[in-house]
């Protein structure tokens, strides 16, 4: 928040031009001869922040948009916005290690207790997604959107439980044989054993988040920071998931002898996930009739294992309608593919 504000800050101070990870903005005419144009980019060159050039260099412009917000001003110091409405797709495909913990069950609707003898080892996650994307440019600094889109994936579980705490968990009137000492007569097998086991639950959703986006730019330099907010729902949990991610960028862009600009950029992606996965499952009673179960009711904490990654990726700008992009994430224990397009008029 802090970040954000600071943008906001300089934006009074300086007029600049803001830009996300898929669309730069254009600044192709030099009607200011404080700013020069390179390619995409407008650049301080000359003179001091404020002053305006002679009326007689000046070109007269006039914005026709209803957004973004303070277009005129940025254009009288000679700058040039790119059009203000987007719509675009987005792939993504997703692996991270998470941390399940604080895992609490109930019993055939009994009351719930936490258990802390399951050991989870080391969770893998694998999701693929296709996000639908609206956007907008509110200010000349800030951009604003919308996603909304379908996913799936899959996940790797790996299960470890002492058979003596099982034991004493499920039947309790048993339990009490695991403490009597080993080879003594009744005491159990399962109480010297270990049951491993690993989960491969399938799952899918839908997910609609907002957010937005502060930049600037300064000669072939620019800085973004993106920040969003995704609510999801998913097939296998009773429970909603919220994730908040921030990315900040810093990159720059390149002059090309074919069409268009592009931009090379570097940062990192921070995301937290932190939430709780609750349900129901029924399983068969060990040793009883086929048609005797216990219903278990849990609820478990996730968190991804590394909130930080790095990140490194292009944006080509084709012309002043459509653009691509395409990244990958790195580092850590999250890795990511992400590419998409965009429309603007």
């Amino acid at each position: 928040m802090k970040t954000f504000i600071l943008f906001l800050a300089v934006s009074w101070a300086v007029p600049i031009v803001a830009m996300d990870a898929e669309q730069k903005p254009t600044a192709k005419l030099e009607t200011n001869p404080l700013f020069k144009a390179e390619g995409h980019l407008p650049v301080l060159e000359t003179g001091l922040l404020g002053e305006l050039p002679d009326e007689a260099e000046e070109e007269t412009r006039t914005w026709d948009r209803a957004l973004p917000f303070m277009a005129q001003m940025v254009i009288d110091f000679g700058f040039d916005l790119p059009n203000p409405y987007g719509v675009g797709g987005v792939l993504a495909h997703v692996e991270q290690d998470i941390v399940l913990s604080d895992l609490i069950v109930g019993l055939n609707g009994g009351e719930k207790q936490e258990i802390d003898f399951v050991d989870f080892g080391q969770p893998f996650t694998e999701n693929n997604a296709a996000q639908f994307k609206l956007d907008t440019w509110l200010f000349p600094f800030m951009n604003v959107y919308a996603v909304l889109g379908k996913f799936d994936g899959d996940a790797v579980i790996p299960i470890a439980v002492p058979g003596d705490e099982l034991l004493k968990f499920l039947l309790p009137e048993l339990g009490g044989l695991c403490d009597r000492q080993p080879g003594f007569p009744g005491r159990p097998p399962v109480c010297d054993e270990l049951l491993t086991g690993t989960a491969f639950p399938r799952y899918e959703g839908t997910n609609i988040g907002i957010g937005t986006t502060l930049a600037m730019g300064w000669r072939n330099y620019f800085v973004a920071i993106p920040a969003t907010y995704v609510k999801t729902d998913i097939n296998i949990v009773d429970s909603s998931i919220e994730t908040t991610q921030v990315a900040p960028r810093i990159g720059f862009t390149i002059d090309q002898e074919g069409p268009g600009m592009l931009a090379l950029y570097v940062g990192g992606s921070w995301m937290d996930v932190d939430l709780e996965l609750s349900g129901q499952v029924t399983l068969a009673a060990p040793g009883a009739q086929a048609d005797e179960t216990y219903t278990i009711d849990f609820s478990v904490r996730e968190q991804n294992k590394d909130e930080w990654n790095y990140l490194a990726g292009l944006n080509w700008d084709i012309n002043a309608n459509w653009s691509l992009q395409a990244e990958v994430g790195f580092g850590g224990s999250r890795e990511h593919l992400i590419s998409s397009f965009v429309y603007r008029w």
